[in-house]
């Protein structure tokens, strides 16, 4: 039955000329190559079916500007997915990709690409060419490490990274992704943060937590426009003095570290309005602590 609502589907897109085509839900066990045909389509959808692969004659697609391909079964991308040279949404969420292929990385319009739930390993280096990408979401994949060119995505906003197997991060990330609003780096393995992090000059939400952290750059300071910072369970022993230079910080959450103490620069946080610090035995609260006015949730101790 869903191959031959997809059939009817695609026969009413082509009489109609359709701009949108929607094959979602379907049972289908193998792509509508016939949908490829479509050269008026702008969005395709084939979401939450049983796909396992995608033809390479989805690069015939050539106005194609939105490709929703999650909730699938694919492990795989042919090459020829490059060609779909006007894509601006690439979505392939909840599938099986345990790799991308190299020429992801001449999609010079591509601004999403959302590629959460796979099992990738590791990410081609090809990647620094999706010079318009604004969206990356590599949420629960099986990534150990990153290619050193990683960092360099100009228009990046929003990254997320979270639920991985990371143990460290380029040398340089941080030091070209001049646009970067949101971080999240939580549920990794990471021991330290490289100091081109601190040149993140946008970052206003960055999330840590569940890592293995036992400090941060001493220059953590510079991130001026951080709004707020998740960085609870870890193995923080202190705090860079910098730290009063995030200003602008509004929610803060250290618990769950091993902090004995916090700097006095900590009275400088003076946009404080929620601090968690519970779950540090011994903590020492500084004398600058009395200038934190806008607090409205504090939370010290574990009970």
């Amino acid at each position: 039955m869903g191959a031959d609502a997809s059939k009817d589907k695609i026969d009413a897109a082509r009489d109609s000329g359709a701009e949108h085509l929607a094959l979602d839900e379907l049972s289908l066990r193998s792509f509508p190559e016939d949908a490829c045909a479509l050269k008026a389509l702008i969005s395709l959808s084939v979401r939450q079916n049983q796909l396992s692969e995608v033809p390479a004659a989805i690069g015939e697609l050539s106005n194609l500007r939105e490709l929703w391909l999650g909730g699938n079964r694919i492990a795989a991308l042919p090459q020829r997915i490059a060609r779909l040279a006007q894509l601006r949404a690439l979505g392939l969420e909840g599938n099986r990709l345990a790799a991308l292929p190299t020429a992801l990385g001449v999609m010079p319009r591509l601004e999403r690409l959302l590629l959460a739930g796979n099992e990738l390993r590791e990410l081609p280096a090809t990647l620094d060419g999706l010079g318009a990408l604004v969206e990356l979401n590599l949420h629960g994949n099986r990534l150990v490490t990153l290619p050193e060119s990683f960092g360099i995505l100009p228009s990046l906003q929003e990254l997320d990274l979270s639920h991985n197997a990371l143990s460290e991060l380029p040398e340089a990330f941080g030091a070209r992704l001049p646009q970067l609003h949101v971080l999240n780096l939580a549920h990794n393995a990471l021991a330290c943060l490289p100091d081109a992090f601190c040149r993140l000059a946008a970052l206003r939400r960055l999330s840590l937590d569940h890592n293995r952290l036992e400090g941060l750059p001493s220059a953590f300071g510079q991130l001026v426009a951080l709004r707020q910072l998740e960085c609870g369970d870890n193995l923080l022993a202190e705090l860079p003095e910098s730290i009063g230079g995030c200003a602008r910080l509004s929610e803060l959450r250290l618990n769950s570290n091993r902090l004995g103490a916090l700097p006095e620069s900590f009275g400088r946080l003076r946009r404080l309005q929620v601090l968690w610090l519970y779950g540090n035995e011994g903590l020492a609260i500084p004398s600058s602590f009395q200038h934190l006015h806008q607090i409205r949730e504090l939370w010290i101790k574990d009970d």
